[in-house]
């Protein structure tokens, strides 16, 4: 079962999320100083990180990102509860890291052009 999907495509192996949030507004100090905030709303992002895979395992998540210029789409997250619980999301392109590792895959064969995943995703 999977853990996380953005448009669809599993994020393979996720063994670390972190959840921030974003103030989508203006915060500033008034000539008094006192503290004004506006706030339009609140988004959160999420910091991915995924153990190592073969690559053929990243590729139809990361074709479709780069076919898509890194286009809105919905995510979902295993805490969201059924896969229908989306939310409308991007990744952001300059958060992804790959590295490139050796891994064995399920069946206990050697990968050399393995990769491990790492990236921050924004609620739109």
């Amino acid at each position: 079962m999977a853990y996380a999907k953005f448009a669809g495509y599993e994020i393979p192996k996720v063994y670390e999320v972190n959840e921030t949030r974003l103030h989508v507004g203006e915060t500033m100090r008034t000539a008094g100083g006192n503290l004004r905030r506006d706030t339009i709303t609140v988004k959160r992002r999420w910091e991915i990180r995924c153990h190592p895979v073969p690559k053929s395992q990243l590729e139809p998540l990361l074709n479709h990102l780069e076919n898509t210029l890194y286009a809105e789409d919905e995510f979902w997250l295993y805490g969201f509860g059924p896969e229908t619980n989306t939310v409308l999301a991007m990744v952001d392109p300059e958060s992804i890291e790959l590295n490139t590792v050796g891994v064995v895959d399920e069946n206990g064969v050697w990968h050399k052009d393995g990769k491990q995943l790492s990236l921050a995703i924004e609620e739109v």
